[in-house]
């Protein structure tokens, strides 16, 4: 937030000979353009026009950054790092940590005889002793029978969209989680099992009305040619060449 409160850019841009000394002394100090746009309640053009006004070179856009030095742990060679990567670049090169890591360990577990650095040590015992058994959160377990509170009956109803893209209603006929297509839950009653190789034809096209006189039974080959024109359609919206014989 601005410590001056100006009420707009005008009154800003007229106070110049007020703020200059302070806005470059400020530029020096390390603070960047944004830094400074928000403490004097100004645009970015506003500040770097006064330090331009003042004999203030503006540094370059993407020029150098503070670097720091820190040494390797394995070869303590100096590393030019920046202060933000100070506590994680530790090695100098991947020849260095990868000796470091076969000190410690082999893949994923400790080399023999060398083992976690509080292990056995007064006060770190295993975070688990003597809790076998216990239940920390019991009004939150799964119980043996718990029911999901998404579940629903049999019989329920769901309307879904198949990988055609059409809207179909499925039927929940099992549990835990059986569904069927009401379509052919309506046929079988009526009608017995489906034999291999047969389907259920919708004869409105609209695959949401499963009323027994909308229902057939049809071979996959008659069905195709049922909906050849569909398919042709489709195939030409699409940009789909059909496969020659």
């Amino acid at each position: 937030m601005s410590r001056y409160h100006l009420s707009d850019q005008d009154a800003v841009a007229s106070a110049l000979p007020l703020f200059s000394e302070e806005v470059a002394k400020l530029y020096e100090g390390g603070k960047s353009l944004s830094q400074l746009a928000e403490i004097f309640s100004a645009s970015r053009s506003t500040i770097t026009r006064w330090l331009k006004q003042t004999g203030t070179p503006c540094r370059p856009k993407n020029g150098p950054k503070p670097h720091i030095v820190v040494a390797c742990e394995i070869c303590s060679k100096e590393i030019r790092v920046l202060p933000s990567a100070a506590t994680r670049k530790r090695f100098c090169s991947r020849a260095c940590k990868h000796a470091d890591t076969g000190k410690r360990a082999i893949g994923n577990r400790y080399r023999a005889g060398i083992a976690p650095s509080n292990k056995g040590q007064p006060g770190h015992p295993a975070w688990n002793k003597g809790l076998k058994g216990i239940h920390l959160s019991p009004s939150s377990e799964f119980r043996k029978g718990h029911r999901n509170c998404r579940a629903v009956s049999v019989g329920t109803e769901r309307r879904r969209t198949d990988k055609a893209g059409k809207p179909r209603v499925w039927l929940k006929i099992a549990e835990p989680n059986v569904w069927r297509h009401r379509a052919q839950i309506v046929w079988e009653r009526a009608n017995g099992s489906i034999p291999r190789g047969f389907l259920v034809h919708h004869e409105n096209r609209d695959t949401t009305d499963d009323s027994l006189g909308n229902l057939s039974l049809q071979s996959r080959a008659n069905h195709i040619n049922e909906h050849r024109e569909d398919l042709e359609a489709a195939r030409a919206i699409h940009g789909i060449a059909r496969k020659s014989a």
